[in-house]
C-alpha cells in the first residue's frame, strides 16, 4: 500500500497507526504530527447479525 500512494502522490509517505504516535515520548513530534494528520481512507467493518 505504501509504494502504491508514493506513486500516487508523487512524494514519499508514512503510514502509521495512530496509538503509535499517541503513545510517542516527543510531545513536540506527536503533537505535529496529530496537528496535520488526515484520514485519506477509512474502513468501518461491516456489522454482523446473527437472526434465528
Amino acid at each position: 500500500m505504501r509504494q502504491e500512494l508514493q506513486t500516487l502522490f508523487g512524494r514519499k509517505v508514512d503510514l502509521l497507526v495512530k496509538a503509535a504516535i499517541d503513545r510517542s515520548e516527543n510531545w513536540r513530534r506527536r503533537q505535529k504530527i496529530l496537528e496535520s494528520a488526515r484520514v485519506i481512507y477509512a474502513v468501518r467493518k461491516p456489522m454482523r447479525f446473527a437472526i434465528s
